[in-house]
């Protein structure tokens, strides 16, 4: 009796069917729509709270990296990605998601998410099951995403109620910036700088009294200063010295000269100074002058072998001999003199140079006690400047100024975002419809009677004379 549903059905044939199973069709779609209705008012409602966060790139406070308690403080230069996703991993952290539950009460949390169906008592289970429960509510009910190109996060908190769903979002965003915060604080810092600070102080203390005493030591103001005034000195002794050598190079060839002419004049000793020497000298050139000229007047008037012109000249031979003996006696005089300034030049030379030497020695103790000192304070302030950098940033921890800003606040609203009702009853239309259509067609395959002339012709192949319609018991009795 299958084969009759292989033929194409016509309209007349649905509106026969429709009206054949109404009360089916009826009963199926009133339920299926009053149940959709029921579940639409009894679902409990939903609410949402919104915040947003501004995360600043680097910093706010001294952000201290490990290798600063040690040398140079380094950048790391954070890309936005790697701050907001780091960012993120601390929102979605279990030991924020924890703090929360601390903060707002693992009971409160978990009943927000009871349905009015949910069986079993909240109250019998431990104080642990209650706590991890919450988490993977909270966890559940909490959402986070970055906006586009911007450094803000947004974050959403849904609840069975509105002031629920803003005491959790404001709880979860103020334990994010302590966690944050902290995150970013270089633990015992400050007290690590201080201590450095200190001990930097004392060790300075030292090597700048070890430098005064160097310099007290040595009596100069300025050891570069001293060093130029002794290498000028010691030129000048030099440049004398040259002089002076030439000097008695000079006199120590007059006297050859003088010896070789008169040999018996090498025996003559000095025996006056060398300023009353030269006095006679002078006066002696003087007189020789004069005689000299009178011999030429006198060669002019007389003949060479005159006996007066001979008894003249022998007058200015030994004129000329004792001006000649009393030169060299001049000229041995200022060879001691010479070789007597030479000695005290060398002397004084030696002494500049061994000056000049032990400042030299003196120098490098002095230039490395100066660097020690002057690297000790630059490494004092800049341990100093970190202290305070260090002070400050825990300071600021304390206060909770961290580089994370509210940018909009946890937000009230009474409105609830689920369940849509419209939306519900519109999806139970649809469903009690399907619902109706299908018990209809159910009702149909399973039903073998015939219900139209034309069933039979077709079924059993022979024509229908009279057909009487099934009229009511009622109807037939009249």
């Amino acid at each position: 009796m299958h084969n009759n549903h292989d033929n194409l059905i016509s309209l007349r044939d649905c509106v026969r069917l429709a009206f054949r199973h109404k009360f089916k069709a009826a009963v199926i779609f009133t339920l299926t729509l009053g149940f959709v209705t029921v579940v639409a008012i009894m679902l409990p409602k939903k609410y949402t709270s919104e915040a947003k966060l501004f995360i600043r790139l680097g910093r706010t406070g001294v952000a201290l990296d490990p290798t600063a308690t040690v040398g140079q403080t380094v950048a790391m230069g954070d890309t936005r990605e790697r701050e907001l996703n780091s960012a993120l991993e601390i929102l979605s952290s279990r030991e924020l998601l924890n703090d929360v539950v601390g903060q707002v009460g693992a009971n409160v949390i978990v009943e927000q998410s009871a349905r009015f169906f949910s069986l079993g008592s909240f109250g019998a289970e431990s104080q642990e099951s209650a706590a991890h429960k919450a988490i993977e509510t909270l966890e559940e009910s909490l959402s986070r995403n970055v906006a586009r190109d911007s450094n803000v996060i947004n974050v959403s908190c849904n609840a069975r109620s509105p002031q629920l769903a803003q005491l959790i979002l404001q709880s979860y965003v103020q334990a994010f910036k302590a966690h944050h915060t902290r995150l970013h604080r270089t633990t015992g810092s400050h007290e690590f700088f201080e201590a450095q600070t200190a001990e930097l102080e004392k060790r300075l203390a030292v090597a700048e009294s070890e430098l005064r005493d160097a310099k007290n030591e040595l009596g100069v103001g300025s050891i570069e200063g001293e060093k130029k005034l002794i290498e000028g000195r010691l030129t000048a002794l030099q440049s004398d010295l040259i002089d002076n050598r030439t000097a008695l190079a000079s006199s120590n060839a007059k006297i050859s000269s003088l010896v070789e002419r008169h040999p018996d004049l090498a025996t003559s000793s000095v025996e006056e100074t060398t300023d009353s020497t030269t006095q006679e000298l002078s006066s002696m050139r003087s007189e020789l002058f004069k005689l000299e000229i009178q011999e030429r007047e006198l060669l002019t008037k007389l003949a060479p072998n005159h006996p007066k012109v001979k008894s003249f000249k022998d007058q200015v031979v030994q004129a000329r001999r004792l001006f000649e003996r009393q030169q060299l006696i001049g000229e041995k005089a200022m060879v001691r003199s010479l070789e007597v300034e030479m000695s005290e030049l060398n002397r004084q030379c030696k002494d500049a140079k061994q000056t000049l030497l032990t400042l030299n020695e003196s120098a490098i103790r002095i230039n490395k006690l100066t660097q020690e000192a002057v690297r000790l304070r630059h490494s004092f302030v800049e341990y100093q400047s970190k202290s305070e950098q260090a002070r400050i940033d825990g300071a600021m921890d304390k206060k909770h100024i961290s580089d994370v800003n509210i940018a909009q606040a946890a937000t009230f609203n009474p409105k609830h975002i689920s369940p849509k009702k419209s939306i519900l009853l519109g999806l139970g239309f649809i469903a009690a419809m399907c619902s109706a259509i299908g018990i209809v067609m159910l009702s149909e395959y399973f039903d073998d009677s015939f219900q139209s002339p034309e069933q039979i012709e077709s079924m059993l192949e022979v024509p229908v004379v009279l057909s009487v319609p099934n009229a009511k018991t009622e109807t037939l009795a009249v």
